[in-house]
This record gives C-alpha cells, structure tokens and sequence, in this order.
C-alpha cells in the first residue's frame, strides 16, 4: 500500500500489520527518502522506494530531476533496508509523454536500484544510444536526456511538470487572469507539500519568488539544435522511424507551449496583425502535431482514451481559431471585446485574489 498517508500521521504506523509492505513515493529531488526510510527501518515494516521517470506532464521529461530522485531513493533504500525499488511512471493530464521518453529513467532505474553507488559513473547517454536505441552514431543517449533538460529556459523548476505543460491547461487567458490563476495553482502546490514533504516547501517558494524571465528565443534555439541532431541520428530498433517521429512531435509540442507563453506574455505589446501572424503559427504547430499525434498514438495504443487525451488542445485551437476571427473584426467590435474581456479579467482576479487569503 501507498504510504504517504501513514507517513503524514506517525501515530498509525504501530497499528500497521507486518505483512504489509509500505510504498514511501517521492518524485521530486528533495524528497525525504533519507528520513522517511529510517523511520520505516525502526519500526520494522517492509517498504519500498518509489521514485519515478518524471516523464508526465513534462513532454519531454526531466533528466536532472528524474536522475537525482531515483539516485537518492536507491541509494536511502539500499542504506535503511528497503526491500526493493518500485520505478513509477504516471501519464497525469492525458498521457501527452510518447513511451521513449521514460527508456531513461527505465535506464537509470535499473542500474541505480541494482548499484545505487555508480550513479557518478554511470555512462547513461552511451548506453542508451548503444543498447536501447542502437544509434551507430552515438546522437541518440545524449540527444534524449537534453530534451528532458528544456525546462532550463522556463522561469523556474515547477514540481511535477514544467510551465510549457502548464502554459497548455492555462489556455489562451489574458496574461492578468493566467498569473492569478498561477499563483493559486502555486499556493495550492505549496499546502500540499506542506503535508507530503515539509522539507521541499521553503525551496521551492524561494525558487518561485526568484524566477527568471522565460527565455523564448533560447528555447527555440535549443529546440532547433536538437532537431538537427535527431534528424542525423541512427536508431537501429524495429521502431526507429516511430521513435523518431515521436521525438519530432514532442518537440513540435514544446514549441507550441513555448510559443503560447511567449503569446500571452506580449499580447498586450502586440499589434491586431502580429497577433493573428503570432496566433496562426501556434495554429499551424497545433494542427500537425494532432494530425501526427493520432497515428502515433495508435502505433503504441489502443483507441480509447485519445478524445480525452487531446481535449485539452482541442479547446485551445478552437480559442486560437474564435481569436483570429475577432481580430479580423473592425476595430470598434474589437474595442467592445476587450473591454467585455477586462471587465471579466477583473472579476476573475478578485475572486482567486480572495480564495488565496
């Protein structure tokens, strides 16, 4: 069973049977395996470590984290006699990761919980280019834990995903309403860490007070980079044109967030036709990426559950589309919307304004 909840409330852990065996999940960097794991230990339950790829909600993953989790998890666990390491690997908001992106931390996994002391030493990208997708090349091991690395142009590390995945459940907001709701999604991360991992909540407020600017242009330079490389790849797997197609796509998906973010923050700046010229390129990035998302989905899955996997985006293409044919309007039409609009941003913020207090 899960263990989060009896961790939450120390005084249940004597009235839990000896034949249960305790699974203490942590998916983020600083998580308490270390204390949680000698709390276990003297109380002589069996438990296992359950850290996880970090391949949710992220499109691409994130390396850094996803290696330093499951690092500590293994290495906690193998000092405090944990039975085992269970590797978790979730598909929160739709499932949007392609299967590829968790062979990393597959990878890690299994070296990690069979020698939790090699993770200095161990060649990760090498072997995931020789072994798991048997690049001649060498490209494709390094290749993909740098994807998982794109978060470093956002405006800081978000627990559990990255802010281009948020940028998608946000919508086409005005800039006023999508920080409101983002500082209540943020205070509402913060209270449940509060109960999970006290430890994680002082760092990551600090890390979300001093965020930095999202760097746009840098991303879509990194993005270019990579592309670049997977097109020279060699996989050598029977799927090698499917993974390739998968990575493609992902990246497509990173810049139609990427993209979006960098809409909603100048929008106000913009003019009617930079905007639609700004908005018919998210359009462009988000009606191939579903085209190819479809077929790719259908490689790997069964049918069910794609509708619901791709309402998300849906929406925002039918928010891009109604967009567009109000900035073609004339210019009182336009004026009128907006003021429609800013009277109902103004609601909206004042009444998250009052949930947040």
């Amino acid at each position: 069973m899960w263990g989060d909840i009896v961790l939450k409330h120390p005084g249940l852990i004597p009235l839990i049977p000896k034949n249960i065996t305790l699974l203490d999940w942590g998916y983020e960097a600083g998580y308490p395996f270390e204390k949680n794991s000698k709390i276990l230990q003297e109380a002589g339950l069996d438990y296992m470590v359950c850290p996880g790829t970090n391949s949710w909600t992220t499109i691409t993953g994130r390396t850094d984290n996803m290696l330093a989790t499951i690092g500590s998890a293994a290495k906690n666990g193998a000092i405090n006699g944990a039975k085992g390491l269970l590797l978790t690997d979730w598909g929160d908001m739709g499932h949007w990761q392609y299967l590829p992106v968790s062979y990393a931390g597959y990878t890690a996994g299994a070296a990690l919980s069979w020698n939790s002391r090699s993770e200095k030493e161990m060649p990760l990208g090498k072997f995931l280019s020789c072994y798991v997708f048997r690049d001649k090349k060498g490209i494709m091991g390094d290749l993909v834990l740098d994807l998982g690395r794109y978060y470093r142009f956002e405006e800081f590390p978000m627990l559990n995903m990255t802010t281009s995945m948020m940028a998608f459940q946000l919508g086409l907001r005005d800039k006023i309403m999508v920080n409101a709701i983002f500082e209540k999604i943020i205070t509402g991360i913060s209270e449940m860490m509060k109960e999970i991992a006290p430890e994680m909540v002082e760092g990551f407020i600090e890390q979300y007070r001093n965020r930095l600017k999202f760097d746009y242009q840098g991303l879509n330079n990194f993005l270019a980079s990579k592309e670049e490389l997977l097109i020279k790849s060699s996989v050598g797997t029977p799927d090698s044109s499917l993974v390739k197609d998968e990575y493609l796509n992902a990246i497509r998906l990173i810049r139609l967030g990427s993209g979006l973010k960098s809409y909603i923050e100048s929008r106000s700046s913009l003019s009617s036709d930079d905007q639609k010229s700004q908005l018919k390129v998210l359009r462009e990035l988000g009606t191939n990426y579903l085209e190819d998302n479809k077929r790719l989905w259908l490689s790997r899955n069964r049918p069910g559950g794609y509708d619901r996997s791709t309402a998300v985006l849906n929406n925002l293409m039918n928010q891009i589309d109604k967009r567009i044919i109000l900035l073609e309007k004339p210019a009182p039409a336009r004026w009128f919307n907006r003021i429609l609009e800013r009277t109902g941003i103004a609601g909206a913020a004042l009444y998250i304004g009052t949930m947040l207090h």
